[in-house]
C-alpha cells in the first residue's frame, strides 16, 4: 500500500505562535451553505452563520494573544485576519493594528519555530486558535440539533506588509457584493 504524502499547508520554521498578523480562511464541508446566503450584496446569517458570528468575534475574550480586526462570514466560509500580540505581565499591549507591532515582514529575520512535535499544539498559536474556534462551532450546532460541518483544515497566510494588509483588508470587506454562488 502507497502512503500518501500529504501538502505542507504551512510555511516551514516559523512560529505561528508569533506576534504579527494572519490571514485566515477556514471553509464549510462540500462547500455547503450552512452560514447563511447572500442577498443584495449582503449575507443573510442563518443560525449557523449567528454562531460562527458570536465565536469569531469571542476569539480575543479566550485567547488573551489575540486581537480580531477585520473578518466576514460567507455562506461557505469565513475569512478572518487575527493579530497575535504580546502580553507584559497581565497587562495586553493595547495597540491598533500595525501601530506598534513588528509584523516581521522579512521571513529570513523571523524566529525560528519552537519545536511543534505532531500532536503537540503551541498555546497561543494560530492553529490553536482557529482549532478551538472550529471546535466550539461545531459543538454549539450540535447541541441546538443543526446539521454542520467544517473541511477538515483551514488556510493561513502570514501578512508581511502593510500593502498586504491593505489589500486583505479590502478583499475581506468586498466578498459580499463579489459573491458568485
Amino acid at each position: 500500500m502507497m502512503k500518501r504524502e500529504r501538502k505542507h499547508i504551512r510555511l516551514r520554521n516559523f512560529d505561528y505562535s508569533s506576534e504579527g498578523a494572519y490571514f485566515i480562511t477556514a471553509n464549510t464541508a462540500n462547500k455547503a451553505h450552512f452560514f447563511g446566503e447572500i442577498e443584495n450584496e449582503k449575507l443573510i446569517l442563518s443560525e449557523t452563520g449567528k454562531i460562527a458570528d458570536e465565536y469569531l468575534l469571542a476569539i480575543p475574550e479566550h485567547f488573551s494573544n489575540a486581537y480580531l480586526d477585520e473578518y466576514q462570514v460567507m455562506p461557505d466560509h469565513i475569512h478572518c485576519i487575527i493579530f497575535l500580540i504580546s502580553e507584559t505581565g497581565h497587562e495586553l499591549m493595547i495597540v491598533p493594528p500595525l501601530k506598534g507591532i513588528d509584523l516581521k515582514f522579512n521571513l529570513e529575520t523571523e524566529q525560528k519555530a519552537t519545536v511543534n512535535q505532531f500532536a503537540k499544539p503551541v498555546k497561543g498559536s494560530i492553529s490553536v486558535i482557529i482549532q478551538q474556534f472550529k471546535a466550539s462551532v461545531t459543538k454549539r450546532c450540535n447541541r441546538s440539533g443543526l446539521r454542520f460541518a467544517w473541511q477538515e483544515r483551514f488556510h493561513d497566510h502570514v501578512i508581511r506588509s502593510e500593502a498586504e494588509y491593505q489589500r486583505i483588508k479590502q478583499y475581506i470587506q468586498d466578498n459580499p457584493k463579489n459573491w458568485k454562488s
